[in-house]
């Protein structure tokens, strides 16, 4: 038998299509890995020990998910600072052998 945790997860998976706000492309799958991994469960127990409020869980399980999206953002962010880098001291040496 599932954990009532695991209930949510698994009710929220199933919901997390990119088109259904606030779930974006990728948190479908993101879910059914975590769904398969059993530390989700102990991490829950870690944070919320006691008795589960289905809100709580949910609005944990979202608040990872942006977190997630966030974290990919700023991962795009700093390739492009560093792209830009690059052609920036591409160019300066390019301009100094001039």
């Amino acid at each position: 038998m599932k954990s009532a945790f695991r209930q949510v997860l698994s009710k929220t998976a199933a919901d997390a299509g990119p088109d259904n706000w606030p779930f974006h492309k990728g948190d479908a799958a993101h879910l059914a890995r975590w769904l398969d991994d059993e530390r989700a469960e102990e991490i829950w127990q870690n944070l919320y020990p006691g008795a589960l409020d289905e809100i709580q869980a949910y609005c944990f399980i979202v608040v990872m998910l942006c977190f997630r999206q966030l974290a990919e953002q700023l991962d795009r962010a700093n390739q492009r600072v560093s792209a830009a880098k690059r052609a920036k001291k591409c160019h300066s040496r390019t301009c100094q052998d001039s």
